[in-house]
């Protein structure tokens, strides 16, 4: 099936703003794809939630808070990723995407000129 060139077992994924929304839902189709999976999110709560559901998925997940807008603590993230898992092969980076999609939709909603 074509569907099997499209797996992913054995990778490691990272998405950021993976706990909720877009972030959430890309992490899930990367686990549905055979994909361990790192949640870098900076609600460490909403995290640990996401990553129980993904482990139904029969992948590993390490669920991290991590603010991306922190550089020392995306390289210390890296470093927990590597001592984890040994490798990176998926960089899924939707945390600022979810914040252009939410002031997008502010500035349409106060009828300003979109960004």
């Amino acid at each position: 099936m074509i569907i099997d060139k499209f797996r992913l077992d054995g990778q490691v994924s990272i998405v950021t703003g993976g706990a909720t929304g877009l972030g959430k839902a890309m992490a899930q189709a990367l686990a549905q794809a055979g994909s361990s999976i790192v949640l870098a999110s900076r609600n460490l709560e909403a995290s640990n939630q996401a990553a129980d559901e993904l482990r139904t998925y029969g992948v590993k997940v390490l669920a991290l808070q991590v603010d991306v807008s922190d550089e020392e603590r995306v390289e210390l993230m890296v470093k927990e990723v590597m001592d984890e898992f040994g490798r990176i092969d998926v960089l899924r980076h939707t945390h600022f995407v979810q914040y252009f999609c939410f002031r997008l939709h502010d500035a349409r909603s106060r009828n300003l000129p979109e960004l």
